[in-house]
């Protein structure tokens, strides 16, 4: 599609994003899944499921490196309080 082989296509996008594309995929995921967290009220293995992620060990740790929180604490901090006048 972009008439490069697979180890070109990574390395153009390493120098391009500083990201590795396996890196750059997983921080869609976890944008998208703390969305979910903020939003929804969906238990957090239903929300590692449906962002890609085949294991909730796996969303756990990797949530954890790079929010710094667990999914469930970040959903705490976030959480929407409606304010009623």
């Amino acid at each position: 599609m972009v008439a490069m082989s697979p180890s070109a296509f990574s390395r153009f996008f390493k120098q391009r994003t500083g990201k590795t594309l396996a890196e750059f995929i997983v921080d869609i995921r976890l944008g998208h899944a703390a969305r979910m967290l903020i939003d929804t009220i969906a238990p957090v293995s239903e929300v590692a499921y449906v962002c890609g992620f085949n294991t909730l060990s796996n969303f756990n740790r990797l949530f954890r490196n790079r929010k710094g929180c667990s999914p469930s604490e970040f959903r705490e901090r976030y959480v929407k309080k409606k304010v009623i006048i």
